[in-house]
Parts: C-alpha cells; structure tokens; sequence
C-alpha cells in the first residue's frame, strides 16, 4: 500500500477536517489517477459538485516542484494541492 497525504490549500481547505487529506493507494500510480482517486473519495464524502471542478483545476507539487498528471507516485508521498489563483 502507499499512503499519499494531500495538504489542502484554499477553497479546497473547507473538504478536509486539518487540512490534510491521506489516501491510500494499492500500487503505484500516475498523478492523474491520484486525482482521480481524491475525486472519487471526496464527492463520497461532501457529495459536492464544485469538487471535481476545483480538483482538475488545480496544481499537485511536492516540496520540491509543481507536477505534471504523468508523474509517478511510487511510494508513500506528501503532495500539496494548490487551487487556481487570480489577481491582478
């Protein structure tokens, strides 16, 4: 099993009790299927339609860079989930 931890930032914060959402995965799997996997577990959870919306648009990154749907989580990860920003 991988334990992934998602720290939730944003409007994404309000669908986690501290902030942190922990998924555990049966094997290794691409970013997008984690995305997926949050998706799923959280519309579960809240049965929120912004979910899905808030989720495809944001940013995973661990502590060292922002990362791409194709990226591999191979073993117990954090990840940072950063929602879309705007300003000016």
């Amino acid at each position: 099993m991988i334990k992934v931890e998602i720290q939730m930032f944003g409007a994404l914060k309000k669908f986690s009790e501290d902030g942190v959402v922990e998924l555990e995965l049966k094997e290794p799997m691409n970013l997008g299927e984690v995305r997926t996997a949050l998706i799923t577990k959280l519309n579960n959870q809240f049965h929120d339609e912004s979910i899905k919306t808030l989720i495809n648009t944001s940013a995973f990154g661990n502590e060292n860079e922002v990362l791409e749907d194709d990226a591999i989580i191979k073993a117990s990860a954090q990840l940072a989930l950063l929602p879309p920003v705007c300003g000016g």
